[in-house]
């Protein structure tokens, strides 16, 4: 069935269709229930797809911390909570979602943009949050990192650490 036929049955813009085909609208549950029927699918699939729509509508974890995060990282965070596995080289700092919360606060301090201390607080509390929802516990994990990261006590402590995470999680030395 043409996008044409499906608007004009359904008495909609083929704009509209366009917009909930390829993404770039969040279809309301109604709608999706509409074209569910019109496409044939019944039963526990279409139940799941409009609970799934009703999902989607919701605002991800990290809402609460619009303040704080610029959009394109709102979207990584986002991408990343769905992974099933996640691969990350960091030439020169341990990874965010292996970094202890004193690792994580000093790294916010000393960064490259000078953050006030409540600014600090509110960016290790995505850290952490990050850590629980995405880190080794939930998806497999695999960390590349340079071997001159390894120079302080506390970054080779946290890579004994990373190594000893009870989930799936593999560091690779590089360099």
């Amino acid at each position: 069935m043409s996008r044409e036929e499906v608007a004009r049955q359904l008495e909609w813009s083929t704009s509209t269709l366009f917009r909930i085909e390829t993404g770039r609208s969040r279809p309301q549950p109604g709608n999706v229930r509409t074209l569910l029927e019109l496409y044939g699918v019944t039963g526990a699939e279409r139940d799941g797809l409009i609970q799934l729509t009703r999902e989607a509508r919701q605002p991800g974890w990290w809402h609460s911390f619009r303040d704080v995060l610029p959009n394109p990282y709102e979207v990584y965070i986002g991408l990343e909570a769905g992974a099933a596995s996640i691969r990350n080289f960091e030439p020169v700092v341990v990874p965010g979602l292996l970094q202890t919360a004193d690792y994580a606060r000093e790294t916010f301090r000393n960064g490259p943009i000078e953050l006030d201390p409540d600014e600090v607080e509110r960016l290790l509390e995505v850290r952490l949050a990050r850590q629980e929802i995405s880190g080794p516990r939930r998806a497999a994990t695999a960390v590349g990192r340079d071997r001159r990261s390894r120079h302080s006590s506390r970054r080779r402590q946290r890579w004994r650490d990373a190594r000893a995470a009870p989930a799936p999680c593999r560091v690779c030395a590089a360099g």
